[in-house]
């Protein structure tokens, strides 16, 4: 009888190991943003990929917040509201914040110090705002490499005025703001809130700035606009440049940051937490890749020959 129930506790304790083994790891990924906008598919690509390389049984839900077409307050809290609620039904053993609004309207308020990890990524310039990190918060800064940027093209500007356009939006006003605390000048500063101001406020930097750093939205996308490349470099006088790989028909350079760095990096770090890591130990990082484009035509409409080694290194857009 003994060794009859030895067995059982034997086969039993088998089953509930391999049960275990089993058992899916939930992951909730929450988009600040839409379906398809910018490069958050190949973030979310990229996350998928390096999960799937690793041994995590795992089990991925995404949800969209679409707080970039939606700007009100309102539709933002409620939004942070449907995903705490996707929450709560899911269960999720982690979840992954992509963008500021995520971090804004839905951790702060209602996450703070909770049992509940989170992964922040593309939070943009710095997560002081948030007071990150938490107990159960950390995650990867997006910053911008402007700096290097700036000094390479002053060599080439006529001055040093340096003006900012993109669209209204909470990521946009903190970039800007970064922007001139990293360069530590006061910059022109364009929020915009339809294609007619965008190309506008394009028209009156050409006479205002020598520098004008165009960020990517969806009132210059030239996905959805045709006519902007044309308007561009119809209208084009002065040095334009981005941080954005989306504006390198509309920009003479782009330094862009590379977005499969942040699925990768998110991937890596939910891999560890998920086999035991306590997320309290995760340092908060910032982005470090980057890839350089040159527009040729731009280029060569402003009369400008960047150095041999520079455009060797550089993607170039003909």
């Amino acid at each position: 009888m003994k060794i009859i129930c030895a067995f059982l506790i034997i086969v039993l304790f088998k089953s509930l190991l391999f049960a275990a083994v089993l058992e899916k790891k939930r992951i909730l990924y929450i988009d600040s943003y839409h379906l398809n906008y910018g490069v958050s598919n190949d973030i979310i690509t990229t996350f998928i990929n390096t999960l799937n390389k690793s041994k995590i049984n795992f089990d991925l839900k995404i949800i969209r917040m679409d707080t970039k077409r939606n700007k009100s307050e309102d539709f933002k809290q409620n939004a942070a509201i449907k995903a705490k609620k996707v929450i709560e039904k899911y269960k999720p053993d982690l979840v992954i914040a992509a963008e500021d609004n995520a971090s804004k309207y839905l951790i702060v308020p209602y996450y703070k110090n909770s049992k509940l990890p989170f992964l922040f990524i593309g939070v943009n310039e710095s997560a002081k705002e948030y007071g990150f990190p938490y107990e159960n918060v950390t995650g990867q800064v997006e910053v911008t490499l402007i700096n290097p940027l700036i000094v390479l093209l002053k060599q080439y500007s006529k001055g040093n005025r340096i003006a900012y356009l993109n669209d209204n939006t909470l990521t946009s006003q903190k970039t800007s703001l970064s922007f001139e605390k990293k360069l530590g000048v006061k910059i022109q500063k364009y929020f915009i809130n339809s294609t007619k101001e965008w190309k506008d406020a394009f028209l009156k930097l050409q006479e205002t700035s020598d520098i004008l750093l165009l960020g990517f939205n969806t009132f210059s996308t030239t996905k959805k606009n045709k006519d902007i490349v044309n308007f561009v470099h119809k209208n084009t006088k002065i040095i334009t440049a981005s941080w954005d790989k989306g504006n390198t028909q509309i920009s003479l350079i782009v330094y862009s940051k590379n977005p499969k760095e942040y699925g990768e990096w998110a991937a890596i770090q939910a891999i560890k937490i998920l086999n035991g890591k306590k997320i309290s130990s995760i340092k908060i990082s910032e982005n470090k890749k980057g890839k350089v484009y040159i527009n040729a035509r731009i280029m060569k409409k402003l009369k400008i020959l960047f150095p041999f080694e520079l455009l060797d290194n550089s993607t170039i857009i003909k």
